[in-house]
């Protein structure tokens, strides 16, 4: 197979530029990481020291040139900082959802003793009222006391002297709330027995939580107030209309939050590997997304990310491209090809290159780089004279030559880190040798163009 071949070229350095940009990703979604962490206090100094050493540990993989394995094990790390991001946050949000109901269904309770004592003329010790009253008032800010101040309070008019005093629904109340607590914490037993209300408000504390992590406390601030107007409300119909109604809108909420925070996952990879490139435009985009990253600011992010991605990919296929016909010129030249100063980045016309082989002056190569380059077209010539008659079997001969020296490209391209693979392939004879004019040939052409008489129009 020594006619013309169609190959596709990967050089080592193409592969390098490419796990450099991975790994700028990987910088660019772990600084998120780490910032994220940071506002909400859901990483520790040695949890981003491990970060960084997993960053560490993949850039010895591309000093080791093992870059298959550098290319799976990045994207595995970036999937794994997102939802472990995702977990810490939900771990956070859960233990602050937890603390707004327990606070909410201690207010509710000291709510419904104080509504109950203060129905009767006999009350118990004003020191229990007042403990009542700052656990209504949510003036006790720790949780842990304000439980205590309730169950004292149970205790107390629960008591058998209290007994004497309260009437027999402040009794049953009393009972209710006792009942089951010997062996399990106050807010346990609140918990379990709450009511299906009680379980709505629980899911909404959830909700307000992941929002003021995910986003801030003031864009959660308006669902907090319709929160506390829930309990406000005396009618049990009225709080269960603006719990189903607060949910709804919640989860909407919830579902754009988690949409947005996709969205950014995508703009710190896009920013990462912007950060690698040089030149003005690469700068303001990545300037751009820096912002639009802080701000939580989607107007702008699909272009951002968009224009991102095509400079990106831009910037790879040059690289690529450079890379590709600087090996492929460096082999040649090593089998005797003439390669002259500027062939490496120049862009001939129609993207064709020819090389004469110094030791066979009648015969070279012809390259074709058109297009990105990613597959390029590599065959024999000769150059002849116009009028010239060729020698089927000399042509036939460095067809088998070329054969030889394609191997030997192969070879060389491959000892440097690269591989060149052929994608088609057509056998020695069966295409006529591509003839190429010489370079006197072609001054005579020219010449003759030139004095051909230039064409006028007739008035």
């Amino acid at each position: 197979m020594s006619g013309p071949k169609v190959v596709r070229i990967v050089t080592r350095e193409e592969l390098i530029d490419r796990c450099e940009g991975l790994l700028a990703q990987l910088d660019g979604v772990a600084k998120h990481w780490t910032d994220v962490g940071r506002r909400n206090g859901t990483v520790t100094d040695a949890d981003i020291e491990q970060v960084g050493k997993v960053g560490q540990r993949l850039r010895t993989l591309l000093e080791a040139d093992r870059f298959k394995e550098l290319q799976l094990a990045v994207p595995k790390e970036i999937a794994f900082l997102t939802s472990d991001r995702d977990r810490r946050l939900q771990q956070a949000a859960a233990t602050a959802a937890s603390a707004s109901s327990r606070r909410r269904r201690f207010q509710m309770t000291a709510e419904s003793l104080l509504a109950a004592i203060r129905a009767q003329p006999n009350k118990p010790r004003s020191a229990i009222i007042e403990a009542l009253e700052s656990v209504r008032s949510g003036s006790i800010a720790d949780l842990d006391e304000a439980e205590r101040a309730i169950a004292r309070a149970v205790a107390e008019i629960g008591s058998p002297d209290a007994s004497e005093t309260l009437s027999e629904a402040q009794r049953n109340l009393a009972k209710q709330l006792g009942d089951g607590l010997e062996g399990v914490s106050f807010s346990s037993w609140l918990a379990e027995n709450g009511s299906p209300l009680d379980k709505q408000l629980r899911q909404i504390d959830g909700f307000i939580a992941e929002l003021e992590l995910r986003e801030d406390g003031d864009a959660a601030r308006s669902f907090t107030a319709r929160a506390e107007a829930i309990t406000d409300r005396s009618s049990h119909d009225q709080r269960q209309l603006l719990a189903d109604s607060l949910l709804i809108d919640l989860a909407a909420r919830a579902r754009e939050v988690r949409a947005t925070e996709v969205m950014i996952d995508e703009m710190a990879r896009v920013h990462g590997e912007l950060q690698r490139i040089a030149g003005s435009e690469a700068t303001k985009l990545a300037a751009s997304l820096a912002r639009a990253i802080d701000t939580r600011a989607l107007e702008q992010a699909s272009h951002l990310i968009t224009a991102g991605r095509r400079l990106i990919e831009d910037h790879h296929q040059k690289q690529a491209a450079e890379n590709r016909r600087k090996a492929v010129l460096g082999a040649l030249q090593k089998l005797g090809y003439e390669v002259r100063e500027g062939m490496e980045t120049a862009t001939p016309h129609g993207g064709r290159l020819v090389l004469r082989n110094s030791t066979t002056p009648e015969y070279g190569a012809e390259i074709n780089l058109a297009g990105n380059g990613e597959r390029m077209q590599m065959r024999p010539v000769a150059f002849r004279a116009t009028g010239q008659v060729s020698s089927q079997s000399t042509d036939l001969e460095f067809e088998s030559t070329w054969c030889g020296q394609f191997d030997e490209i192969r070879e060389l391209i491959g000892r440097l880190g690269g591989t060149c693979k052929v994608e088609q392939a057509t056998p020695v004879g069966v295409v006529p040798l591509k003839v190429v004019a010489t370079d006197q040939e072609r001054d005579r052409r020219a010449e003759l163009l030139k004095q051909r008489p230039k064409r006028t129009l007739n008035r």
